[in-house]
């Protein structure tokens, strides 16, 4: 766990930028729709039992569907103007995370599986998980209560660094 926290601290451009792509798959109607951001605001701090205290930000408003009215929508039900962020805390101990997700101003735990590799010079973070609408007061029409999320997170790795937070926006 340390030497992820290092290697996320240690965030730094080589060869490729940096990536990060968080998307939600929900069901409307008949049909399936998702919705990609490719921003990030992160901040980790390693903890003395080799866990990490782990916080994400990623803007409500950066989720594109490539459907502009029901992108509208999901901001409105999200209440995008008064909370702007997707926001994700907690502590990272192994390959399990446990915390909170907010949405919407609206906190509720979250308990996950999280794959971590390196590759070469590249540290690779990835997890999924679904969650209810309903928990968190939200309502779209004709959405499912169910949406998923898939997190993955490129970061190029300078182990020379010191452990910190940062941005990321790939878009």
């Amino acid at each position: 766990m340390a030497a992820l926290l290092a290697l996320l601290g240690g965030a730094a451009l080589a060869e490729e930028s940096d990536q990060v792509l968080a998307s939600y798959q929900a069901q409307v109607g008949d049909r399936q729709i998702s919705g990609v951001s490719r921003s990030l605001q992160w901040r980790g701090v390693q903890l003395g039992d080799g866990a990490a205290q782990i916080q994400l930000r990623v803007p409500v408003d950066s989720f594109d569907s490539g459907h502009r009215e029901f992108d509208s929508l999901v901001r409105a039900a999200l209440q995008s103007d008064r909370h702007p962020f997707v926001e994700v805390e907690g502590v990272l101990r192994g390959k399990r995370f446990e915390g909170t997700l907010m949405l919407r101003g609206v906190a509720r735990p979250l308990e996950m599986p999280v794959t971590v590799a390196r590759v070469g010079r590249r540290l690779i973070a990835e997890t999924s998980f679904a969650i209810d609408l309903r928990q968190f007061g939200i309502a779209l029409p004709s959405v499912g209560r169910r949406v998923t999320i898939d997190f993955v997170a490129r970061i190029s790795a300078d182990p020379q660094a010191v452990l910190a937070g940062g941005a990321l926006n790939s878009n």
